[in-house]
């Protein structure tokens, strides 16, 4: 794994049948906008993270044990 994601200050929303929706969707945690890439396995509080998973280089097996946001985050 890489830690490449950046905290960042952003607006809460969400999209619903291709309708922005602001606030937070009840089964998220944090401020989705500007991550992309699979979050299978990603847990933690995602409020101002910001960048594309994909570039994290999760594994298999790191996504069966499970990953912290925390430590996909730039120091």
């Amino acid at each position: 794994m890489k830690r490449v994601l950046e905290k960042v200050e952003s607006l809460v929303y969400h999209y619903v049948d291709g309708n922005r929706v602001d606030g937070p969707h009840s089964r998220v945690t944090g401020d989705l906008s500007g991550v992309r890439g699979n979050l299978f396995g990603v847990s933690g509080d995602l409020s101002g993270v910001r960048g594309d998973l994909d570039d994290c280089e999760i594994s298999d097996e790191d996504r069966r044990r499970g990953i912290n946001i925390s430590d996909l985050i730039k120091e």
